[in-house]
């Protein structure tokens, strides 16, 4: 198939054939990649608002129910989600790239085998999670080293229903991962909304009948896990091609997969250790109380954080395919454009979180923990660092160019320790976001810049098509 040398050019069937029959949307996708990605963004910031509201309604009638500490050992449950999440060794956002080259290429047989593919190793991975954890909570049940925790315990229930709840997530993640690659992540941030409102119905409906702890915990995760199977329904009507098939189990989609997924997963690891810095080293280095403060003022900038993610999200898998498709000039403009959101972004998150954030806090937190103004500018560096990493690395992410972030990363989150201590412990918080920052920018920040510079669609080394 020839390349394209139109850099609106989308990969097949990248319009819903439902939308297609809507004129307004059929002219707005007329455009091309440029118009999917921001309306992808805008679905993301319905979906991100619908999920954040549905939060606070199922805080609000849970906490009355269950108690703190009740609650307290839900929230804390739900973090071994996101842990145990990067269990599918990066095969799903590996499979983000097959599949938005092969649509790219509109090689459907390409894109049914890395989905049966993928599903088959998520299953697996899901099934040995789930295994692996109960056999070594058993050894320690068995060992004494788990005290109450055992069957009929409503921890040890509320650990099963995580783990089984996890287990079906990684093959249901199939479906997002899907509608990410072809661009349809708008059909995404739908099912999502969905899946935000059956959570809060399932939570209600425990606590409604006067469920136990695992009862309402399950309604929230399963009602999640229907919707992701709505949307997995929905895909295999849509796109036949992609209904899994033990035949397309090959062996060089899972080298292809497992290849660039551990990659992935060690760059995910790198994020993990770097996310959590202030965390790790604060209560030791300023006192939890610092921490306290630092971590109102991270929570502000992660949430400002949150709005020009909406649009640089969607930008990987289009990268991805506009590198197959030899769309040089988009490649190239559009990492200027992103360069100049997330530059203007922190200029005006930081502006408007210094000035008027002693303001908004007081009234926020009732004035029991106030921020100094130097701390709140401090934490912008936070910001700074964020948007300059996922800048550079949705395009890597899209080149398939992982080994980097996989290494280095690593190294700069241990940098980034011991800065943030050494800084933290002669100017308190904002020492610890000023090291935050400094460990970041002396190797991530360098070298995700080089290694951007390196690809030849970047340098202006390879023709653009023609």
């Amino acid at each position: 198939m020839a390349p394209s040398s139109d850099s609106s050019a989308q990969p097949a069937n990248a319009l819903h054939p439902i939308f297609s029959r809507i004129p307004f949307l059929a002219r707005l996708f007329s455009r091309g990649r440029d118009s999917r990605i921001a309306l992808t963004g805008l679905a993301n910031g319905l979906s991100t608002g619908i999920a954040a509201l549905t939060g606070l309604a199922s805080i609000g009638i849970a906490v009355p129910y269950l108690g703190p500490e009740q609650y307290g050992l839900w929230v804390s449950a739900l973090s071994w989600i996101q842990l145990l999440g990067i269990a599918d060794l990066g095969i799903g956002n590996s499979l983000v790239n097959e599949l938005a080259q092969s649509y790219a290429a509109d090689d459907k047989d390409r894109a049914g085998e890395a989905v049966s593919t993928s599903l088959f190793l998520t299953s697996a991975a899901g099934l040995l999670v789930l295994v692996l954890t109960l056999l070594v909570l058993a050894l320690l049940q068995a060992a004494g080293h788990g005290l109450a925790y055992g069957p009929g315990n409503s921890a040890w229930s509320l650990t099963i229903v995580i783990l089984v709840a996890t287990a079906i997530d990684l093959p249901l993640g199939t479906p997002g991962r899907v509608y990410l690659a072809v661009q349809e992540g708008y059909l995404n941030a739908l099912w999502t909304i969905l899946g935000s409102l059956l959570g809060l119905a399932g939570v209600y409906a425990g606590i409604h009948l006067r469920l136990p702890l695992p009862y309402v915990a399950g309604g929230a995760l399963f009602g999640r896990a229907a919707a992701k199977a709505g949307s997995f329904v929905a895909v295999l009507v849509t796109k036949p091609w992609l209904r899994p098939r033990i035949s397309g189990v090959s062996r060089r989609c899972t080298k292809q997969l497992l290849g660039l997924g551990i990659w992935y997963f060690a760059a995910n690891i790198g994020f993990m250790l770097e996310s959590q810095i202030l965390y790790l080293v604060g209560p030791t280095v300023i006192g939890l109380a610092a921490v306290g403060e630092a971590a109102i003022v991270h929570r502000v900038y992660a949430t400002v954080l949150a709005i020009p993610m909406l649009f640089l999200a969607p930008l990987w898998p289009a990268y991805a395919e506009a590198l197959h498709r030899n769309d040089h000039a988009w490649v190239r403009s559009t990492l200027a454009h992103a360069r100049w959101l997330g530059a203007i972004s922190t200029v005006v998150a930081v502006g408007g979180v210094t000035l008027a954030g002693p303001t908004g806090l007081r009234w926020w937190l009732h004035g029991k923990i106030m921020p100094s103004r130097l701390l709140l500018a401090s934490g912008g560096l936070w910001l700074a660092m964020r948007l300059w990493r996922e800048v550079h690395t949705t395009l890597l992410s899209g080149a398939g160019r992982l080994r980097g972030q996989g290494t280095y990363g690593v190294v700069s989150a241990g940098l980034q320790a011991i800065l943030a201590s050494v800084f933290g412990r002669a100017y308190g918080a904002p020492g610890v976001f000023l090291g935050w920052f400094l460990g970041f920018a002396l190797i991530s920040g360098i070298l995700l810049v080089w290694e951007c510079h390196l690809l030849p669609q970047v340098r202006r080394l390879a023709p653009d098509a023609t």
